[in-house]
């Protein structure tokens, strides 16, 4: 397994591969889920360099994703960044760790100050807290 850096041609592949985390955001949080305004959004912010997503691989199959942008403080002048979106294949859980870190180490490089992190209570409520407690988020 492998964690690269994903491209634009790259964003189609992820419909498939985030079948079971986009059904429950979309039971949940999302009333019309359209994979063409995610490719356009993310087209957008890959080719800007204000957005990243690091994918998790084993050959050609994705196991996992995560998605964040960068942008200023909207109360302050400086840097942060933001994960928009984080999935790991449940038999490949544990490993999603490494995409956190590189979404770290890219918050990091861009000069981020802070690096925010989604918590959904009702998706892995626990391991996630647990998690994000770990490395410090309040």
């Amino acid at each position: 397994m492998r964690i690269t850096v994903a491209t634009v041609a790259d964003l189609p592949r992820l419909e498939q591969t985030a079948d079971g985390f986009l059904d429950a955001l979309k039971r949940k949080y999302l009333d019309g889920f359209s994979m063409a305004n995610f490719i356009n959004l993310w087209t957008g912010l890959i080719e800007s360099g204000q957005g990243v997503i690091y994918l998790l691989e084993d050959g050609e199959t994705i196991l996992g994703a995560i998605g964040g942008f960068s942008h200023t403080e909207q109360y302050c002048d400086y840097l942060v960044a933001q994960e928009f979106f984080w999935f790991v294949h449940e038999d490949c859980r544990g490993r999603g760790v490494s995409l956190y870190r590189a979404l770290e180490e890219w918050a990091r490089a861009k000069g981020c100050r802070h690096l925010r992190m989604i918590y959904m209570v009702d998706l892995m409520p626990d391991k996630v807290r647990h998690f994000y407690e770990r490395m410090n988020y309040a």
